[in-house]
């Protein structure tokens, strides 16, 4: 997810807090919020105890986390939960990155600004990420799309199993159940009303909370949006996203060599030659030959294309070339993964969404035709979905939210994960919805200066003075420096 893997790095340093059975539902304490950058902030950690699974009746209790910074100014005003993207990348690990605690610390100034981490991941406990590494990963693994789904439906259920058996009720670790936790958690802290800022699967989340709780929301800002009918992804909305950023290539080469054509030339020559590359397994980086097939540069593309587009040039003309040096430093990462519980939080939560099967019928449909299939939905797969939840399908579809909450829509004009008409289409049942677009953006927009300003300003009350700002387009790198750039990313 462009520059969101580099927070995923940092995830594994948070420790998991054990299992509260008792004690009071509530706890509050001071807390020093260290950011990347080594500048300390006063905070307050905060901790609820809320019902595991609210529709069994059952009594068991988990902790629900967030880092509050205190509202500063003469007049408190709505307060600003974050909701954080992934799913799996905790709000308190987001915000220790710069950009992002800058545009928290100015949202200070409106109210209370807090940074919930989702049950199930980070400070909350249990954190379903923390699991044993699975050991049985196959050489076989990155061979095709099949032994993918296969390996990545074993590695989840090895962390699914291990908190089964410490009898953690998977199914409950959903948006509706995070929705009523947001619910709680706005009751515990005595706030009458609160206002919502999603980012990517935080939409996701956001619009649940709309629609369960709608009346006591009184602002929202949605960046990168999606929701549960407009899942899962298209494949060809990433067929014409490479399209767009072959154009882009071909305005700035003299050869004007067409990216479209080179993919599709070096996946039929991975599927006819398949090679075989030394990988290092474990953290004593013992070697392995695994075989590397078309799927790894479908995948890699699919992930390159939603930011990282400066590296794909140089992938595609280095696999032309039988130059697998980058490619295999993406397929060292792929390896490394299948090795995880592969964000078990994110795989109940994405698993349990009730997808209209008329759109998951259409995703087959177009991966069929599509250079990258539908690598963009692996884990959406049944396979995995049973090892993450027991969950393969759901009959049930929720209707389109209509909410009168004055909403903000921010949207990449590059973004192939969050497209700008998924917006647009949630917009149609927003009245008081405003829709503004970054020119040449990818999915991550929050971290610029103007959005932010379009943010603090919309929670201010006012209403954003442009409809749209513009990036760069990105530079085309060189072999070596996508090389560099692949090493350093995470």
């Amino acid at each position: 997810m462009s520059r969101l893997s580099y927070v995923l790095a940092v995830v594994c340093l948070l420790a998991a807090y054990g299992h509260a059975e008792s004690g009071p539902p509530t706890r509050i304490e001071a807390f020093t919020f260290k950011t990347f950058d080594g500048q300390e902030h006063q905070a307050e950690l905060g901790r609820v105890a809320v019902m595991e699974n609210r529709r069994s009746g059952s009594a068991r209790r988990i902790d629900v986390a967030f880092v509050r910074l205190s509202h500063r100014g003469p007049e408190p005003g709505t307060p600003i939960v974050f909701l954080p993207p992934g799913p799996g990348i905790p709000a308190t690990t987001l915000g220790r990155v710069p950009p992002y605690f800058r545009l928290f610390d100015r949202l200070r100034d409106k109210g209370d600004v807090i940074l919930l981490d989702l049950r199930g991941e980070g400070l909350s406990s249990p954190n379903l990420d923390d699991c044993p590494a699975s050991t049985a990963v196959s050489a076989h693994a990155l061979e095709s799309y099949d032994a993918l789904v296969r390996q990545i439906a074993a590695s989840v259920a090895n962390c699914a199993d291990y908190w089964r058996g410490k009898g953690v009720d998977l199914p409950a670790y959903d948006d509706r159940e995070i929705a009523e936790d947001i619910h709680e958690i706005q009751a515990a802290l005595g706030y009458p009303r609160i206002s919502l800022l999603g980012f990517s699967a935080g939409t996701d989340l956001g619009i649940e909370v709309l629609r369960r709780h709608g009346d006591e929301v009184a602002r929202a800002v949605f960046a990168a949006t999606g929701a549960a009918e407009l899942r899962p992804n298209l494949p060809s909305t990433y067929d014409r996203q490479l399209r767009k950023v072959a154009y882009w290539y071909q305005a700035t080469v003299p050869e004007r060599m067409d990216l479209v054509a080179l993919l599709a030339a070096d996946i039929k020559a991975l599927e006819e030659r398949p090679p075989t590359l030394r990988l290092k397994e474990g953290k004593e980086g013992r070697a392995v030959e695994v075989r590397v097939g078309s799927v790894v540069l479908k995948s890699v593309v699919a992930e390159l294309l939603n930011g990282s587009v400066g590296s794909l040039p140089a992938l595609l003309l280095s696999v032309r070339d039988r130059d697998y040096s980058l490619l295999q430093i993406f397929a060292q990462k792929m390896y490394d993964g299948l090795h995880s519980s592969m964000t078990l939080l994110g795989r109940t939560i994405d698993c349990s969404l009730p997808m209209p099967p008329s759109r998951r019928a259409r995703a087959e449909s177009e991966a069929r035709i599509s250079p990258m299939g539908n690598v963009r939905n692996i884990h959406l797969e049944q396979a995995v979905c049973a090892a993450a939840s027991g969950r393969i399908d759901e009959a049930e579809v929720r209707e389109p939210l209509f909410s009168p909450v004055p909403t903000l829509f921010v949207s990449g004009t590059m973004d192939a994960n969050t497209p700008p008409f998924n917006a647009e289409e949630l917009m149609w049942g927003f009245p008081n919805g405003r829709h503004v677009m970054v020119v040449n953006a990818f999915h991550e927009t929050l971290v610029s200066p103007a959005v932010q300003q379009w943010v603090v300003d919309f929670f201010g009350g006012k209403s954003p003075d442009a409809n749209m700002v513009r990036f760069d387009q990105p530079r085309f790198l060189s072999l070596e420096e996508a090389r560099t750039a692949a090493l350093r990313s995470r």
